[in-house]
Formats: structure tokens, C-alpha cells, sequence
């Protein structure tokens, strides 16, 4: 899944530096995706969890409390990040609120 951009940018690092930042790269442009597509959200955070044998993630949605998403955009932002990482499932993702509510 390695980009040879992202490799010839990253030469110098090691194999462990570089899984590192295209995770962090990874979940810090899903944060701006999903945050510029609903304009119902003050912020996203975006925490992914890889190891050999699982990925996790965890995604905080932090809105208005008079503000609701809706079932269409939940289902948008978990397709988004399913297919945003190699190995994903849909059990692994976790979605709350700034409340720490789960949401789906």
C-alpha cells in the first residue's frame, strides 16, 4: 500500500518510522475529508491502531448538541475509512461522540 512517492519523501526513515507517519498521514486526511464533507461537525479525531494481526479504529465526532447526524452520513464515514485502510472491518471501527456516546 506504500506510495513510491511516499517512499522516495521518506527514504531516510526506517520501516517502522515510515508505517508510523502513513498511519498518522492516513487518519489526519480522513479527519479533513470527513470534517469538510459535514458541515455538521466542529472537529474529528481519528485514532488507528495497527498491529500484524488486527487494525483498529477509533473515530470521535464532535458536534453541536442540537445538531444530529444522520444515519446516511454515518454509513458515508464508515465506508470512507473501510476502504481508506488495507485490512479494515467494519467491526474493528468504533464511532462515538463528544459525549462518548457510540454512534452505529
Amino acid at each position: 500500500m506504500w506510495s513510491e512517492e511516499f517512499e522516495k519523501t521518506n527514504a531516510d526513515l526506517t520501516v517502522e518510522d515510515k508505517k508510523r507517519l502513513y498511519i498518522e498521514t492516513t487518519a489526519l486526511t480522513l479527519e479533513k475529508n470527513i470534517l469538510n464533507g459535514i458541515d455538521k461537525l466542529n472537529d474529528v479525531s481519528i485514532e488507528i491502531n495497527k498491529t500484524d494481526e488486527v487494525t483498529d479504529v477509533n473515530i470521535k465526532l464532535d458536534m453541536d448538541s442540537d445538531k444530529i447526524i444522520d444515519e446516511k452520513e454515518i454509513d458515508g464515514i464508515l465506508n470512507l475509512v473501510l476502504k481508506s485502510i488495507e485490512g479494515l472491518s467494519k467491526e474493528n471501527i468504533k464511532m462515538i461522540d463528544q459525549n462518548g456516546n457510540e454512534i452505529k
